[in-house]
């Protein structure tokens, strides 16, 4: 990837190299035909934009200076290799975040604004260097456009080689995010109350991967995704069954088992024929993990009680594989904690407190962070995050005077006051 990404970079500043090169001598004043003067011009940050948009900060870092001494090299100048250096560490820092359309402008503003201060830089240690307004104004015109052309080229290029080398960036996952997409419409309709969870489990993801200074983008968009087999059979999922019976009363607890579990390869085929982000799709699997369904496995102990028959625990287990990142263990986490926060009857902060710690305990000793790197100090973080999150969610009201919506008449909640009162009903 950094090859490609190089080999293209290079060949860009070659054709601007050249291209000042036949410019410089069609200008009829000897001062401004230096071609020295129109390499300014050239997007030498173009390669470190696209670098940090596809493979991040690090590989950034590493890509400038490898630019730098090439650009050093093809123009047979130091300065030029510095210019490049400066304006490629600047984009690196500019554009790690690309999460908003006037990030691009801004950072292209940002690199030439760098560009800028460092050809003034040569300049000034010139020792023959004599001011000119023209020189001044070529070169200043020439550095701005070198950043807002490298940040732009950039962006132009990243919807070509995303799906080329299997990568996903920030501006992959806003589109992802786009609520109104036809899947997730689709779930809004014929499985309401997976969408609502899914909605819920994002928020508290985002929540928790920011506490620990993961991808809050990249969780979010993975809970919102990591249901999407249950369309499938959305009436076998309890969340979804609101005006109908329990399906799986009518069923055995291996057969309820493998119904559930199928969700996931269900999710997977959805996400292939979305064509899902490999980071977002491969969430759909490490959000269960191997973990046990709990009461299907219970229900069938009792069963198998009765006939002296032994249930193995790994008949009811997902299939995997475990969370491979940290916002994959985030994600396992906050499904947990959304699904049974859903069970407390009278929800206040010791409470969710107690069942956010309990879930996260009963995972980390099931082995299923494992083979992810995430930490028991950042774990501690999440679940506060989780806790303040869920917190807001379950706030407290006060009653409204002379009404009591909890009390039922002929099957209905009542929608007047519960006896005469002094408060006039609420307009």
């Amino acid at each position: 990837m950094v090859t490609a990404v190089l080999a293209i970079s290079l060949l860009v500043a070659r054709f601007f190299f050249g291209l000042a090169d036949m410019l410089s001598f069609t200008f009829k004043n000897s001062a401004i035909q230096d071609p020295y003067l129109y390499y300014f011009y050239t997007p030498v940050a173009f390669g470190a934009a696209l670098t940090v948009l596809l493979l991040g900060r690090r590989t950034g870092l590493f890509f400038s200076i490898l630019n730098a001494v090439f650009i050093g090299i093809l123009t047979g100048e130091l300065s030029m290799g510095v210019y490049a250096l400066m304006g490629s560490l600047c984009a690196v820092f500019a554009l790690e975040s690309f999460r908003e359309r006037w990030a691009v402008v801004r950072a292209g503003l940002l690199v030439g604004l760098v560009n800028l201060l460092v050809s003034f830089a040569f300049s000034l240690l010139a020792s023959d260097a004599v001011f000119s307004t023209n020189i001044f104004l070529i070169k200043g015109i020439g550095c701005l456009a070198s950043g807002l052309v490298s940040t732009a080229l950039a962006s132009a290029c990243l919807p070509a080689l995303e799906p080329i080398f299997g990568l996903t960036t920030d501006v992959r996952l806003l589109e992802l995010s786009n609520l109104n997409s036809p899947i997730m419409r689709r779930l809004s309709l014929e499985a309401p109350g997976t969408y609502h969870h899914s909605i819920t489990v994002g928020i508290l993801a985002e929540a928790g991967a920011e506490a620990v200074r993961a991808n809050g983008l990249l969780a979010r968009v993975g809970a919102y995704y990591h249901d999407i087999g249950k369309l499938k059979q959305p009436d076998y999922y309890v969340e979804n069954q609101i005006f109908s019976v329990n399906k799986h009363e009518d069923l055995t607890p291996a057969m309820s088992s493998l119904i559930l579990a199928s969700h996931v390869k269900n999710g997977l085929a959805f996400a292939r024929e979305l064509k899902l982000a490999p980071l977002v799709s491969g969430m759909i699997p490490q959000h269960h993990g191997t973990r046990l369904q709990t009461f299907f496995y219970q229900k069938a102990k009792e069963a198998a009680g009765e006939k002296g028959v032994d249930v193995e625990p790994d008949d009811f287990r997902y299939p995997g594989p475990k969370p491979q990142s940290k916002e994959a263990a985030i994600l396992m986490l906050a499904d947990q904690v959304e699904a049974a926060a859903r069970t407390l009857q009278d929800p206040n902060p010791s409470q969710i407190r107690s069942l956010i710690h309990r879930l996260s305990q009963s995972t980390i000793q099931d082995g299923q962070f494992d083979e992810c790197d995430v930490t028991l100090k950042e774990i501690s973080k999440v679940e506060k995050a989780f806790e303040r999150v869920l917190a807001g969610m379950h706030h407290q009201r006060i009653e409204y005077p002379g009404y009591d919506f909890n009390k039922r008449t002929n099957g209905k909640e009542s929608s007047q006051p519960t006896e005469k009162s002094d408060d006039k009903p609420l307009q």
